[in-house]
């Protein structure tokens, strides 16, 4: 692989990464600081469905993506464990930000605009939220890990 290339890549990695964990920080910030107004929690709940739409999973692709490149073009890195951990939490992190954080925050901006409307039910809200604060930390916390190992390329190596 050209240096220019490897540099372009992991150019692109690093951007995924700060875009998808500024998008988490971003939601927990709306969330912790949501407003006490129905009509304004419908409309902040829509602002983070559209931080998820706009920059988590456009981040959260061109992470994986990045990363599965680098691997095919860089064949020392398939004999790397580190690279391999790093791919496996990647995909836990692709499920659990489709599964949780994607999923609860489109359930949160119906139900919170329903809540606005009076149709809305706020047991179902907590536990959606309850849901969405849990996915949103697995997915930071994996993050951090996967940042961290980059950083550190622990010797887990696999025999060629």
């Amino acid at each position: 692989m050209s240096l220019r290339l490897k540099r372009a890549v992991k150019i692109l990695h690093t951007l995924g990464a700060v875009g998808l964990m500024g998008a988490i920080a971003a939601n927990m910030v709306l969330a912790v600081n949501a407003p006490a107004g129905l009509a304004e929690l419908a409309a902040m709940r829509q602002g983070m469905l559209m931080v998820c739409k706009w920059l988590l999973l456009p981040s959260l692709a061109l992470v994986l993506l990045s990363g599965l490149i680098a691997m095919i073009v860089h064949k020392p890195y398939l004999h790397q464990g580190w690279v391999l951990l790093k791919a496996v939490l990647g995909l836990g992190m692709f499920e659990g930000t489709l599964a949780t954080v994607q999923s609860q925050a489109t359930r949160a901006a119906s139900m919170s605009a329903r809540l606005a409307e009076g149709t809305g039910d706020p047991a179902v809200m907590e536990k959606i939220l309850s849901s969405e604060w849990g996915g949103m930390w697995t997915i930071m916390v994996l993050s951090i890990a996967n940042v961290v190992i980059a950083i550190w390329r622990p010797k887990l190596g696999i025999p060629p």
